[in-house]
């Protein structure tokens, strides 16, 4: 809402000068993968997994955009194979105690 008042061209640039300036922090960052670091809500995680959090949200935020903008696409990028990874680790949990499976059942996914 802030910016709902700039330019295509201005929001471009911001935006390109905050990747210039993230990627600099990325190249410059000299702290272990299992580094403990800020997460969401003031949670503590790893530095790797505050990375793939964020390679997560802009994966699935560019394929928000794509949609909107009718543009499909780099859906077999490497932001992609971390999206499938994060949720494959996650369904067994989804399926045994969000969903209640019962024990010993079998759950096929047809993707």
């Amino acid at each position: 809402d802030v910016r709902r008042h700039h330019t295509a061209p201005e929001m471009t640039s911001e935006l390109e000068y905050t990747v210039i300036r993230r990627n600099r922090q990325l190249r410059n960052e000299t702290r272990q993968p299992d580094a403990k670091v800020r997460g969401p809500l003031g949670t503590e995680v790893t530095l790797e997994q505050a990375m793939r959090n964020r390679a997560f949200d802009v994966w699935v935020h560019e394929q928000d955009l794509r949609v909107t903008l009718g543009q499909p696409g780099n859906l077999d990028s490497p932001g992609s194979l971390i999206v499938r990874d994060d949720l494959l680790a996650a369904l067994p949990k989804v399926v045994a105690k969000d969903a209640g499976a019962p024990a010993n059942s079998a759950v096929v996914f047809d993707v």
